[in-house]
């Protein structure tokens, strides 16, 4: 949604109750992967990871989306590039650097960027928001300027 399909994951978390959400996977044909909340459907390629009922960020910064399929709610710019600095920081995946630099880029006009300061302070990602700042002035991410 916020990079208008440039970026494709092949995954996507859901907030929801677990319990009737890992039905709906079954009968969907996803099948329990590698980790204890993440399905996969090989045949569309597509990888959910079930993160309980409970979002990790504003549920003020939602959006609903319509799709062919009925409505989505997305998290908020601010939430997701959060998250993509906490999974470049703690798991050392340099792509989820390069998502949260396209991201943030992409959507410069519309983040709250105290509140993004904020909620990186709050999950200790201060250090690689800064980076990404950095990264966002100079205008490129590449595999010689990672914030990794």
């Amino acid at each position: 949604m916020y990079l208008d399909g440039t970026l494709r994951t092949g995954g996507m978390d859901v907030v929801y109750n677990v319990r009737s959400l890992r039905e709906v996977l079954k009968a969907w044909r996803f099948s329990l992967g590698g980790g204890l909340r993440a399905w996969a459907n090989e045949e569309l390629g597509l990888a959910v990871d079930t993160v309980g009922d409970v979002l990790d960020g504003s549920y003020e910064r939602v959006t609903t989306v319509t799709t062919d399929y009925g409505p989505a709610t997305v998290i908020g710019i601010e939430d997701l590039i959060v998250k993509r600095l906490g999974s470049a920081k703690h798991w050392g995946t340099p792509t989820d650097m390069d998502q949260a630099y396209l991201l943030a880029k992409s959507q410069d006009d519309r983040i709250d960027w105290p509140y993004l300061q904020e909620e990186a302070e709050r999950a200790r990602v201060g250090d690689y928001l800064a980076k990404l700042k950095t990264l966002i002035t100079k205008g490129s991410i590449s595999k010689n300027n990672r914030a990794t």
